[in-house]
């Protein structure tokens, strides 16, 4: 998974530099194991919280874009460069707001599948943005989740981005991952091994 997430970093800061036409970086803060429950009761609010399917995975993930990461994006987006940050001030996100962060989705989407691809063929799609935590019980409260934490900066503006996986969603490419790295089965070397 920290393959994976390596990979998206690298994916994800290209196709940020075309969308906001400006240099973006992405950073890795960490993955941690939480259970869902735990994650939900932690979410600062205001929040996009973003319920992702993953096709080909029979399961769902939940993004998260802290409100100053969406205020940011919508800053640079429409034009905000040169302005001061725009002060986080606990209301509701506007229509235009939710429409950029939908945008700003399907590019990020796009590049978790191509980051993913090497360990299967998933295709994540935006299903819903919620702005309450009631409203995103994608698994059981119980549940375990990686939760993996991405910081965005852009213009000396930044914010942090979540991804939460349910352990149930990666089952199926368990095998997959527990690969040291991609493709790990097709290159045995018997000399080494016995050696």
């Amino acid at each position: 998974l920290n393959l994976i997430f390596d990979r998206f970093e690298r994916l994800l800061s290209t196709s940020m530099r075309q969308f906001t036409a400006d240099n973006v970086d992405i950073t890795i803060e960490n993955m941690t194991s939480v259970r869902f429950g735990e994650y939900l009761n932690t979410i600062p609010l205001p929040s996009g919280m973003v319920a992702v399917n993953a096709v080909g995975l029979e399961g769902y993930i939940l993004l998260v874009y802290e409100s100053r990461l969406i205020y940011s994006i919508v800053d640079v987006l429409l034009g905000g460069r040169k302005a001061k940050p725009a002060k986080v001030d606990g209301r509701q996100f506007t229509t235009i707001e939710r429409s950029m962060v939908e945008n700003l989705t399907s590019e990020v989407l796009r590049d978790l599948g191509e980051a993913f691809s090497p360990a299967a063929p998933i295709e994540f799609v935006y299903q819903r943005m919620a702005t309450s935590p009631r409203f995103v019980a994608l698994t059981a409260d119980t549940n375990a989740c990686i939760l993996a934490s991405i910081r965005l900066s852009l213009e000396g503006r930044e914010g942090l981005m979540y991804f939460c996986l349910p352990y149930a969603t990666l089952e199926p490419i368990r095998e997959q991952l527990l690969q040291q790295s991609m493709g790990e089965k097709f290159g045995h070397d018997n000399i080494w091994e016995n050696h």
